[in-house]
């Protein structure tokens, strides 16, 4: 599978990358919103880790440019966040979220879980690195 992450703390970008990468999957790195639909076309990933808090552009805004495409539309998309505001969960998931994780409970492995879950199986089958 190929993930992109967007996500402008360098550390929790490297740990989450670290763990897709340790699962067999090929993973870019942004660190911004403006980089996420041009990431999108260039890289083709089967998901996407989406960080709410970006500069440039924040990741619900991001979240509405992906859905807003077709090849967007049915793409996992998880959202994560350290601000856990019911409201901005909420604008998560009209927005289009696939899941919305708290990073301050996330595990690395609840995430790639949660891809494995939303991936469909023959996609995930038919990735080199899946």
């Amino acid at each position: 599978m190929k993930i992109l992450i967007a996500e402008d703390d360098f550390l929790t970008g490297q740990i989450y990358s670290t763990c897709f990468k340790k699962a067999g999957h090929e993973v870019e790195l942004v660190a911004n919103g403006l980089a996420v639909a041009e990431k999108i076309l260039t890289f083709q990933p089967d998901g996407v880790v989406l960080d709410i808090m970006m500069p440039g552009m924040n990741g619900l805004d991001a979240l509405r440019q992906i859905r807003a495409t077709p090849s967007g539309q049915s793409l996992p998309v998880m959202v994560v966040t350290n601000a856990f505001i019911p409201q901005l969960v909420e604008n998560a998931k009209s927005a289009g979220a696939t899941w919305v994780f708290s990073k301050l409970s996330l595990t690395p492995s609840q995430l790639t879980d949660a891809f494995r879950l939303a991936v469909p199986a023959t996609k995930a089958a038919a990735s080199p690195a899946g």
